[in-house]
């Protein structure tokens, strides 16, 4: 499908529509070979897919019973253990009287970290697991984690079955648009494939990490009813979040408030355990999209809560984050193709009257050369606890910027990245004092003169502003911090088993 291809994040969306285009005209395909005959398809593309496609009628109509499934799925199990050899402090020798004084210098458990994951699949149809990690330094089925490990997860996720395009329980991972309203999903920053800053997104994805934060933990499920792909999602969880007292009074739970999340995961110290699992929140929401093969209109809407106020400690520069117990997000996104343009992008608006907008195109001028603009304007008042869209910061607020890539090939060996991405604060950030305007630029050249050996040349300059580093009286003030890196790589495969790299 062409959800499927995008997930490969091999080929644009112009080259995925030009397939199926290609198949309308003439009907599905015969052979592999067939390829070649699509417009956008070069040697280069049809080999980078060949290790992840079929032509297979049986795709599009997938048939099984209990016997086929247990018989043709595939089972996987990871067990890792890891631990450090030499002696840190954390874990060394300590008196009582010590530990009473400072009992946040001593971690309770082993160092020993555990990690094991287990999962069933079945085609691309079905799958269900478990993850379980136990960090250094926290207890393994004593004292504070009688249970055994520290984090669990578990996952059962449904795919393409009737008009069930997917269904999960148990943990999962949500994302919309281009991440801008919400998105939980993983997702590449700026790299040197220019061409690659549209995000595409899968609402729905099994989670098997050990990011204790950055999923879902209830019920979703996507239904496709015709050309309306419709998204409903609810999430109940308790999350790690830094608890302080309100007032001087007697405090009970609800006059206590949290002044900020706790991310790391870690509950190897008493106070670390005294964040954990401090703040239950509720995510819930929808996304209807009306597809067709060139035309995607989306629409979102997710209400969160806690049953805890978020009290930050607000300054100057993070006076506009989000405060309170509850915030809406609402937000539209579009992707549409015409011949060889791909435009994208969405708009979002939360609670409190913050936008933010994200818009962009891809461009296929030439099969040697192609183009990509992203504009993204962030408000500083903007305010979403689960984003990731192509930006510069981590979170999508206080930023306006400009990305301008290009992909020439020359030759059938030589191809030639570039971008230049500008961008600016008009308000203060954490580090930097004043509004700032920054820049990076990026430019590779890879040669490739045949399936055993490439190599490629990288040069990259970043300038970032940050509060100057000299000892100043009365204004801070910013300096540039320019960065520059230089790269070369060159990869040869001796074999199918082995491949030999130098960078």
């Amino acid at each position: 499908t062409p959800e499927e291809l995008q997930e490969l994040l091999l080929l644009t969306d112009v080259q995925i529509n030009a397939l199926f285009s290609h198949m309308e005209r003439n009907g599905k395909l015969i052979s592999i070979y067939e390829l070649q005959a699509v417009p956008g398809f070069d040697k280069q593309s049809i080999q980078l897919i060949l290790p992840f496609i079929q032509v297979n009628d049986n795709f599009y109509t997938p048939k099984f019973d209990a016997k086929t499934l247990f018989r043709d799925g595939e089972h996987e199990l990871f067990i890792r253990y890891t631990r450090i050899l030499e002696e840190q402090s954390g874990f060394s020798p300590i008196t009582d009287s010590a530990l009473a004084l400072s009992p946040n210098s001593r971690y309770l458990g082993s160092p020993d970290r555990l990690y094991t994951r287990y999962r069933f699949r079945y085609s691309t149809n079905i799958s269900w697991g478990f993850t379980a990690e136990k960090d250094a330094g926290e207890e393994f089925f004593k004292g504070t984690q009688s249970n055994g490990f520290d984090f669990y997860s578990g996952h059962l996720f449904i795919k393409n079955i009737g008009k069930i395009k997917s269904l999960a329980i148990g943990d999962y991972q949500v994302s919309f648009g281009q991440g801008l309203a919400f998105a939980t999903g993983l997702a590449l920053g700026k790299t040197a494939n220019t061409l690659n800053i549209k995000r595409n997104y899968q609402p729905l994805k099994p989670f098997t990490s050990v990011d204790e934060n950055q999923f879902m933990r209830g019920a979703a499920a996507t239904v496709s009813l015709g050309k309306f792909d419709i998204t409903a999602m609810y999430s109940r969880q308790k999350i790690d979040a830094n608890v302080i007292t309100t007032a001087d009074t007697t405090v009970t739970d609800e006059e206590t408030a949290v002044s900020s999340f706790q991310i790391t995961g870690l509950h190897s110290t008493p106070g670390e355990l005294a964040d954990k699992d401090a703040l239950l929140s509720s995510h819930m929401g929808s996304h209807v999209a009306y597809k067709t093969q060139k035309l995607n209109i989306g629409v979102t809407a997710v209400y969160s809560s806690f049953d805890r106020t978020l009290d930050r400690s607000l300054s100057y520069y993070n006076q506009f984050e989000f405060t309170g117990d509850h915030n809406l997000v609402t937000a539209i996104d579009y992707n549409f193709i015409h011949r060889n343009l791909n435009f994208f992008g969405e708009a979002a608006r939360s609670e409190n009257g913050g936008l933010a907008t994200t818009n962009g195109v891809i461009a296929a001028l030439d099969p040697k050369l192609s183009f990509s603009i992203l504009y993204r304007n962030f408000g500083r008042d903007f305010q979403t606890l689960f984003a990731n869209p192509l930006a510069e910061a981590t979170n999508p607020v206080n930023e306006q910027g400009i990305y301008l890539g290009a992909e020439l090939k020359p030759s059938p060996y030589w191809t030639i990245n570039a971008y230049f991405d500008s961008f600016k604060s008009n308000w203060l950030k954490y580090g930097a004092d004043a509004p700032t305007y920054g820049y990076e630029v990026l430019a590779q050249a890879t040669w490739k003169p045949s399936k055993k050996l490439e190599m490629y040349a990288r040069v990259r300059q970043r300038n970032k502003p940050a509060n100057t580093t000299e000892e100043v009286t009365g204004i801070t003030y910013t300096d540039d911090v320019l960065q520059s890196n230089y790269r070369y790589q060159i990869s040869y495969k001796v074999s199918d088993a082995l491949t030999l790299k130098n960078r």
